[in-house]
């Protein structure tokens, strides 16, 4: 049996592998670029004074190497600051958003008052579940707890803590990869919760049919929250009509595994770059 939880945590410890590269190139880059402008300027002194010659050859191919390494560390940190910007608006986004919400805490669950339809789990260090008062008359008493084991596994994995995580770590890949590797993160983690409601009792079924009964309730989550109607796509995965995911997240990985190849002989790069780096002086 495929255990959808450890392949949603392999991928989200690999992503997390290259961003401590992401990291390391970025801090390199800046050696270098800091280091490139110094003796430049040391450069530019000593043909002033007559200490060296001028080649105009040698000058014009190192500056074009390294205006090109310049602007991809300026990339790299405009795609970073954009991408922190973006993320804590979403965190403030989140925290104004749950303290908009009239809840009363029942047995760890945190029922909401003021709000129809609702059901997800959030929040970071301390994560909880918040379901509508009214979903329980939705469901039958089997699918409303499917719906809160499921929850509940979210909650006791950090799942909208991974969430934000993962998105801070993607911030250098194309877009249409970070989009991909979400995509297969969440559906792993959403049907590994599936996995977890079955093993508390409930039946594919049961978690079947609260999805169909949910089904048009607005899913999407623009804070950073995780929830059972997240991925409906996974109805076809619990009723055996398609195949899991998980050969699309090895796919992800892969890609991910010669992102950080690429990134590796980049860094190594940097010192033969340094190492052969403007000494006209």
């Amino acid at each position: 049996m495929i255990n959808h939880k450890r392949l949603g945590d392999l991928l989200f410890f690999c992503v997390s592998f290259v961003a401590l590269v992401q990291v390391a190139l970025l801090a390199m880059l800046s050696d270098v670029v800091i280091s490139f402008i110094e003796s430049k300027i040391r450069f530019c002194y000593a043909i002033i004074s007559g200490v060296v010659r001028f080649d105009p050859a040698v000058f014009t191919v190192d500056f074009m190497i390294m205006v090109t390494y310049l602007l991809i560390w300026i990339a790299l940190l405009l795609k970073l600051g954009s991408k922190l910007l973006a993320v804590s608006f979403k965190i403030i986004t989140s925290h104004r958003y749950i303290k908009s919400l009239v809840v009363k805490t029942r047995q760890d669950i945190r029922l909401i008052i003021n709000r129809k339809d609702l059901v997800f789990t959030a929040g970071f260090l301390s994560p909880q579940v918040f379901v509508s008062s009214n979903i329980r008359s939705r469901l039958e008493a089997n699918e409303y707890k499917a719906v809160i084991e499921h929850e509940f596994f979210h909650a006791r994995n950090y799942h909208p803590l991974k969430k934000l995580l993962l998105e801070l770590f993607l911030f250098s890949f194309p877009r249409f990869i970070a989009s991909r590797i979400m995509k297969s993160y969440e559906e792993l983690t959403e049907i590994a919760a599936d996995d977890y409601a079955r093993k508390r009792g409930a039946t594919n079924k049961e978690i079947a049919s609260a999805l169909v009964k949910l089904w048009e309730i607005d899913a999407h989550m623009g804070y950073y929250a995780v929830s059972f109607l997240q991925t409906r796509s996974r109805i076809g995965t619990i009723t055996g009509a398609k195949e899991s995911v998980f050969k699309y997240s090895f796919l992800f990985l892969l890609i991910s595994s010669l992102f950080l190849f690429l990134m590796i002989t980049f860094i190594n790069g940097q010192e033969l770059l340094l190492s052969c780096k403007i000494a006209y002086y």
